[in-house]
């Protein structure tokens, strides 16, 4: 995979750069995020953790893609700004239906 940079704009109210790329990948699948973010951080010389893939565009057929990435210049930072995934909270209706079986035992 090789990848070329566009467009590398620094923003230091989030201590994080932002970088268009340009990917050509010819004969293989589309990298995944995983894929392109440990290549991403070999590139930038920057630790796995700190990057985020954005998006990622292919071209069909031509063996080449766009992807818009942001690097942190520390862990802390991307804590600090991106948002963090919701605990999965239990459904409505499982709980509901285990105290109404609850209650019907014992009433009978």
């Amino acid at each position: 995979m090789e990848i070329t940079i566009v467009k590398k704009t620094e923003n230091p109210t989030l201590a994080r750069f932002e970088i268009d790329l340009k990917l050509a990948y010819i004969g293989t699948a589309t990298p995944s995020k995983e894929d392109l973010k440990k290549e991403i951080a070999k590139h930038e010389k920057t630790a796995e953790d700190t990057v985020i893939i954005n998006s990622i565009y292919n071209a069909f057929g031509e063996g080449s893609a766009s992807a818009h990435v942001t690097i942190y210049k520390s862990k802390a930072d991307l804590d600090r700004v991106e948002p963090q995934p919701k605990k999965e909270a239990p459904k409505q209706g499982e709980d509901a239906n285990e105290e109404r079986a609850d209650v019907k035992q014992e009433g009978s």
